[in-house]
């Protein structure tokens, strides 16, 4: 029998497993091994030898190394308000923690080869109860925030521009689960936004981000008791829609460009302000630039009409996370190897490149175009402490 590798750790085991959404018995069956052996490995009641611990590397698609690091990275802190505890499924939600985790990790590192921008979220004292808010409160909070950030009335070219210059991490990755548009969280001080690149229009995924601004100003005092329960969700779920609706389409200057209150006429307002038509419906419900009557004649002609596409849908780009990725490129040209990345950061190349925002294929190519440190509004220096 062969002897167990040396330095193994099964909570890293465990941790990849989740990380990819797999239950021990599916990796197992990757691994050419007995569910009983993948628990025994992860409870370190017995260790694999260096040959399934290859086989493990290979189904999980991570270095050997990974397995050989000290503790986990845990996720276990982490507050992070997904959309639906119903609709997200637990192994998803818990695939999504361990992969946050990992982009907290590579934020840290690139941090030691560029100044991130500090976060720049007022620090409100709001009550965790959203009962407590109503809807005219959620849409001051809304018009606080844009003045806090000096946003110009009228629509905001980029969201998600606006979330990086003010210190917040985005990232926009393949979720894998239907169910899931977006996330976010805190993170020793730091607001984390992770958005969904496998679907969706990005009319939708700006408001998505919006969402998330809310969850991370309204209810950064929320508990992660208040987050386990479905009904505090649900309520906290319409508060972030609400916010959403209230940040991106400002009362006074949406107000004022309404002309028609009819599917053409939202249509028309849609290349402008870049929301979908069914945000702006409801936006203009809640200013009651249309009565309940109006807005229920519009829902079915939308329905009729459109279904889950709308016009312009395919016409927008979704919005570019560039923080991350410039952090590596000024990390890249300061001297770090894609090799010494990788023994610091033990991941698959894959999932640095994904989480990071560089093309696929960006640190094994020979000839990457490592370009300047200048990221939209924002400025990346490397960094003072290197």
């Amino acid at each position: 029998m062969s002897a167990g590798m040396r330095g193994f750790n099964g909570e890293r085991l465990r941790e990849a497993r989740e990380a990819r959404g797999l239950t021990g018995v599916s990796l197992a069956g990757l691994a050419g091994m007995s569910g009983v052996q993948v628990s025994q490995y992860e409870h370190g009641t017995r260790t694999p030898p260096a040959e399934s611990v290859e086989r493990l590397s290979i189904a999980l698609n991570l270095p050997a190394a990974f397995f050989l690091q000290d503790g986990s990275d845990s996720a276990d802190d982490l507050l992070v308000s997904f959309r639906s505890l119903s609709g997200a499924t637990k192994t998803a939600r818990t695939r999504e923690l361990r992969r946050l985790a990992w982009v907290t990790r590579i934020a840290g590192y690139l941090r030691k080869y560029a100044a991130l921008p500090a976060p720049n979220f007022p620090v409100w004292t709001i009550s965790p109860r959203p009962g407590d808010l109503d809807e005219i409160q959620v849409d001051e909070w809304a018009d606080s925030l844009r003045e806090y950030w000096g946003v110009e009335p009228g629509p905001i070219p980029d969201v998600v521009d606006l979330l990086e210059r003010n210190g917040a991490i985005v990232v926009r990755c393949e979720l894998g689960a239907d169910t899931l548009d977006a996330y976010s969280a805190w993170a020793h001080g730091v607001p984390y936004v992770v958005l969904a690149a496998d679907k969706r229009a990005a009319v939708r995924s700006r408001f998505d981000a919006a969402h998330e601004i809310a969850h991370l100003v309204l209810h950064r005092q929320a508990s992660g008791a208040d987050l386990a329960t479905p009904a505090f969700v649900k309520d906290i779920e319409r508060q972030a829609h609400a916010f959403a609706g209230a940040f991106l389409m400002p009362a006074d200057s949406f107000s004022a460009e309404f002309l028609s209150p009819t599917l053409d006429g939202f249509v028309a307002m849609k290349p402008r302000w870049q929301v979908s038509v069914g945000a702006m419906i409801k936006r203009a419900s809640s200013l009651e630039l249309i009565g309940p009557e109006q807005e229920r004649r519009l829902w079915i002609g939308y329905r009729r009409r459109w279904g889950h596409r709308e016009p312009f849908d395919d016409d927008f780009e979704a919005e570019v996370p560039k923080v991350l990725r410039s952090a590596l490129e000024i990390a890249l040209r300061s001297g770090v190897t894609p090799a010494a990345l990788r023994l610091s950061l033990p991941y698959a190349t894959a999932d640095i490149e994904q989480l990071t925002g560089v093309h696929r294929g960006f640190l094994s190519s020979e000839d990457r175009a490592v370009g300047g440190n200048v990221v939209s509004n924002v400025l990346l220096f490397p960094s003072a402490h290197e």
